[in-house]
């Protein structure tokens, strides 16, 4: 039981990360075929209002997909494309900040949005020592826990209310921090690559942002696995 509280736990981060992206796209005009929990082959969608909503094999991922070859798309300012991507991760800082509230105030019977803060600015200052130490080399990839490992923290943690709202509030946090990286497969890609269209008022060629943005996602993917194959490896 605690494994799948866990597992609904980080879809339900991912849910509010794509929820972000989605909501934002809709409030500035940007076309949205579908919506995704879940990376891959779709194993059920339902289709409302002209957006598709799905659900697909892979657990750990999501996404929001653009009608990238439609004129409201193309026609859509660079700004407009900041705000969208930007929305996602802003999203899971906020709700991020909110379980470390909710996680604080069952610890004293009532609203401690200090403390709650308070240990919301620990964890942003973990995850950036964490990003500072990776890209120096102090810290290895084969130290990095993925998705399999963030699951097993949490299922030991769903005995204690306060214990897992504050897990949930991690991995939201982590989540927005992540997605801010300026790889271009990720929100943080998104951002630089729009803004540099905003300033230089010249976008890339649709085949090389399928280049960079796709050799970028490989890339991501691969190391995704590695690091879930160390997950699988330290638990056996």
């Amino acid at each position: 039981m605690g494994t799948l509280l866990a597992i609904f736990g980080l879809g339900l981060m991912i849910f509010f990360h794509e929820l972000g992206h989605f909501l934002a796209a809709r409030a500035v005009g940007l076309p949205v075929l579908r919506f995704s929990i879940g990376m891959g082959p779709v194993i059920f969608s339902h289709r409302l209002k002209g957006v598709e909503w799905a659900l697909s094999a892979l657990p750990f991922g999501g996404y929001v997909l653009f009608d990238a070859e439609s004129v409201a798309f193309e026609d859509a300012s660079p700004w407009r494309k900041v705000v969208t991507a930007l929305a996602g991760p802003m999203a899971n800082l906020v709700i991020g900040c909110l379980l470390f509230i909710m996680a604080a105030s069952l610890s004293v019977h009532g609203l401690a949005i200090g403390t709650g803060l308070e240990k919301s600015m620990e964890a942003l200052n973990m995850l950036f020592s964490t990003l500072y130490r990776l890209f120096s080399g102090e810290v290895g990839i084969r130290d990095l826990g993925g998705p399999v490992m963030m699951v097993k923290a949490g299922a030991g943690l769903t005995h204690d209310a306060g214990a897992f709202l504050s897990y949930l509030g991690f991995l939201s946090l982590n989540l927005g921090i992540f997605n801010l990286l300026p790889i271009p497969a990720l929100d943080g890609g998104q951002i630089l690559m729009s803004l540099a269209t905003s300033f230089s008022g010249r976008r890339l060629s649709d085949g090389t942002q399928w280049i960079v943005v796709g050799g970028s996602f490989i890339l991501l993917m691969g190391l995704i696995a590695w690091v879930t194959l160390q997950d699988v490896a330290r638990l056996l």
